[in-house]
């Protein structure tokens, strides 16, 4: 991870609680920019042209954001969830509904039933999704597969030059159906890659505190000074993320 997406993650964790506000504000079935850093933009459905999306920007249903080099971008949803976007990366919020709710958000669980589906066009996405209701939904879809969460943090990437797209998970675990029916569990602080699709891999300690520090942020002052090794999972090991391999 870039120091720039470090850096805006680092921001996350000062200012969470405040999304957590805003996200009520937004009322249901709403998002806005959160934090952006350098070069972000977005446009519409259906338009080709990018303007700037500095933080605060409201975001309709069907808007691509696009990042540049050092660039990053968090996206806040009024579900309580929370995208954040690397650099040099697309990703469209393809459908964003939201059953109505009243009152304030509870940190890290929705208030109502809502189906979130980002597209990952290329580059990466690091989602924080909250809690989520029975019947809600939360999937990000790339080139390589579809994710789909219930309260977990997770990392989809894909690179357009090498075709590759890779998954990796701090909490929860995914299972991967690939084209032949066959089906890959991934459990946290596990990664697959579509370049190797046979095994999974081990997660470095300082990748996981990443993820982790996502999920984390605003929960403590010094989430970015813990010591080496000191995880704690934010949703249970048995939170299953079901992942179909287009």
């Amino acid at each position: 991870m870039n120091i720039m997406f470090r850096s805006a993650l680092s921001i996350v964790s000062a200012v969470i609680l405040s999304f957590t506000v805003q996200a009520a504000q937004l009322g249901a079935g709403a998002f806005s920019v959160g934090v952006a850093m350098g070069d972000v933009t977005y446009r519409l459905a259906n338009s080709e042209t990018f303007i700037a999306a500095p933080a605060g920007t409201a975001l309709p249903e069907g808007a691509t954001l696009k990042t540049g080099a050092n660039s990053s971008v968090t996206v806040v949803f009024s579900s309580g969830s929370v995208a954040s976007i690397g650099a040099n990366s697309v990703v469209e919020v393809s459908k964003f509904q939201q059953e109505p709710f009243t009152g304030t958000l509870t940190q890290g669980i929705e208030p109502s039933v809502s189906d979130t589906q980002l597209v990952l066009v290329e580059g990466e996405l690091i989602s924080n999704v909250a809690k989520l209701r029975k019947g809600s939904k939360y999937e990000v879809t790339s080139p390589v597969g579809a994710a789909g969460v219930r309260g977990t943090v997770f990392s989809v990437k894909y690179d357009k030059v090498s075709g590759d797209g890779i998954f990796e998970v701090a909490s929860g675990t995914i299972v991967l159906t690939l084209k032949d029916g066959s089906t890959v569990t991934i459990e946290k602080g596990f990664g697959w890659n579509s370049a190797n699709p046979g095994v999974t891999y081990t997660l470095l300690p300082e990748r996981v505190d990443e993820l982790i520090d996502l999920a984390e942020a605003g929960t403590d002052d010094d989430v970015f000074v813990r010591e080496p090794g000191a995880v704690t999972p934010t949703v249970p090991d048995t939170d299953i993320i079901g992942v179909s391999i287009n």
